[in-house]
């Protein structure tokens, strides 16, 4: 799996080279610093991150709370907040554009683990709804890359990991829990086969049978009864026969 891409905007040099130095002993990648909330935009416009922590007070035209606001109309990306002020004006401002976490400077190893942590959890859980408009352009193969990758974490393990939709082959239901098949792994995750494929919510994603979703550019061949995938026979069942041979244009 890929790592997760980690972008910092701090506008104080000393605790971003903290801040990035952290995150590389985590093994994340990590993109900046920046100091300005424009930069970030323009990231998330051409290559977008994974995740982003976002300093409250930076300079610029845009102090981060609104750097996000702009974000979220263009992007599904998880927002750490980082800032030195508790007082409560700032965080209401700050809650009315949603962060998946917040920290309060000065703040440690394990503080900047945990908001991480917690970011993504958030994130993966979150039931999101999109306008249309929005839901078009996640969509778009060339709008934002982003959403085409989801975070997993496999069963016991202390952390999340990147991984490309266009890797997974098979989504199959082992009942609260799904297996991931992927051109080159498989993996268990604690969440059932519905909330991966509402998350999801791309159109080469399909359901073929009540335990199984497929990817349907790995299709190798079909019948009526089955098809295969990923050198994996997976039956199709009645109710859901129409809606796939719909969407593959079968003539």
């Amino acid at each position: 799996m890929n790592k997760i891409r980690i972008a910092v905007v701090e506008d104080e040099p000393i605790v971003a080279m903290d801040i990035m130095s952290n995150l590389q002993q985590m093994e994340y990648e990590v993109l900046g610093p920046f100091d300005r909330g424009e930069e970030l935009i323009k990231l998330v416009k051409s290559d977008p991150p994974d995740i982003a922590l976002l300093d409250i007070e930076i300079e610029g035209n845009l102090d981060g709370i609104e750097t996000a606001e702009v974000i979220n109309e263009i992007a599904d990306l998880p927002i750490i907040f980082i800032t030195a002020s508790s007082d409560k004006f700032t965080k209401e401002r700050a809650k009315n554009v949603q962060p998946y976490a917040y920290i309060i400077k000065p703040f440690n190893f394990h503080n900047l683990h945990s908001a991480i942590d917690l970011a993504l959890h958030n994130f993966c859980h979150a039931d999101t709804e999109f306008s249309q408009d929005k839901l078009e352009h996640l969509q778009a193969s060339d709008a934002y890359p982003g959403y085409h990758t989801i975070f997993v974490r496999k069963t016991n393990a202390k952390r999340f990991e990147k991984l490309p939709l266009d890797k997974v082959v098979l989504l199959e239901a082992e009942g609260s829990y799904t297996k991931i098949i992927t051109t080159d792994d498989c993996l268990t995750i604690c969440c059932n086969l519905q909330k991966i494929l509402d998350k999801i919510s791309l159109k080469h994603f399909i359901r073929v049978h009540r335990s199984y979703a497929i990817n349907i550019n790995n299709i190798q061949s079909i019948t009526e009864e089955e098809l295969t995938v990923g050198n994996i026979n997976v039956p199709i069942s009645k109710g859901y026969r129409t809606a796939l041979f719909k969407q593959l244009n079968l003539l």
